[in-house]
C-alpha cells in the first residue's frame, strides 16, 4: 500500500467518524468538508466527461473544492444544499452501480439536486441524519482502502463507489447503514438533550 492510499484511507475514517457522529454539532466544518467533497466530485465528472487531461483535471477538481468550501461556509444555505445534494450523490451512485453496474452522470446530477433541495425543506432532522450516513460512508470507504485494496476497482474513478462482488457489497452495505444509524441516532439524542 503506498503513503498516498494510507493517508487517504485513514483520513476518510476519521473525518467520516467525525462527521458521522458530530456532524450537526460541528456544522460549519461539516458544511466545509461536504462543500469540497461535493464540489470537486462533481467537477471531476464534468472534466473527465470532458476528456480532460490529468493536470487540468486536478486544477478543476481543487478549484471547485476550494469554491466549494466558501460557499458552503460563508452561504449556510449553499452548505446545506451541498450536505443534501452529496447524500443524493451517493444514493444515486449506489442505485445506479447495482441496477446498471457503473454511476450514470445524469442520475448523479438528478440525486443531487434532488438530496438539495430536499435538505433545504427539511433542515434540522435531514442534517443530523444525512451527516451520519455521509460521515459512516467516508468510514466504511476509508477502512476498505486500508485493509482490502482488491475490494476497490483500479484505476481512478470520478465517483467514490466502490466495486464490489455480491457478499462484499452486501457487508459493506450492511456497516454503512449500521453505522449511520448508529450515528443518527447519537447525533438525534444530543439534540433532544440540549432542548430546555
Amino acid at each position: 500500500m503506498t503513503p498516498v492510499n494510507w493517508v487517504a484511507g485513514v483520513g476518510a475514517a476519521l473525518v467520516g467518524l467525525v462527521v458521522c457522529f458530530f456532524g450537526y454539532r460541528l456544522l460549519k466544518v461539516t458544511l466545509g468538508v461536504v462543500g469540497f467533497t461535493v464540489a470537486a466530485l462533481l467537477a471531476g465528472a464534468v472534466a473527465r466527461a470532458l476528456g480532460a487531461g490529468p493536470v487540468v483535471f486536478w486544477i478543476a477538481v481543487m478549484v471547485a473544492g476550494i469554491l466549494g468550501v466558501v460557499l458552503a461556509v460563508v452561504l449556510y444555505k449553499v452548505g446545506v444544499f451541498l450536505l443534501g445534494a452529496g447524500a443524493g450523490v451517493l444514493l444515486a451512485a449506489f442505485v445506479t452501480t447495482v441496477v446498471t453496474g457503473k454511476p450514470g452522470p445524469v442520475w448523479l446530477v438528478v440525486g443531487a439536486v434532488t438530496g438539495g433541495i430536499v435538505t433545504l425543506l427539511l433542515q434540522r432532522l435531514l442534517i443530523a441524519i444525512l451527516t451520519a450516513f455521509v460521515g459512516a460512508y467516508g468510514v466504511v470507504v476509508g477502512l476498505v482502502r486500508l485493509f482490502d485494496r482488491q475490494m476497490l476497482p483500479t484505476g481512478f474513478q470520478p465517483y467514490p463507489v466502490p466495486h464490489f462482488n455480491a457478499p462484499q457489497f452486501s457487508l459493506v452495505m450492511a456497516c454503512w447503514i449500521g453505522l449511520g444509524i448508529v450515528g443518527a441516532l447519537v447525533q438525534l439524542s444530543a439534540r433532544k438533550k440540549k432542548r430546555p
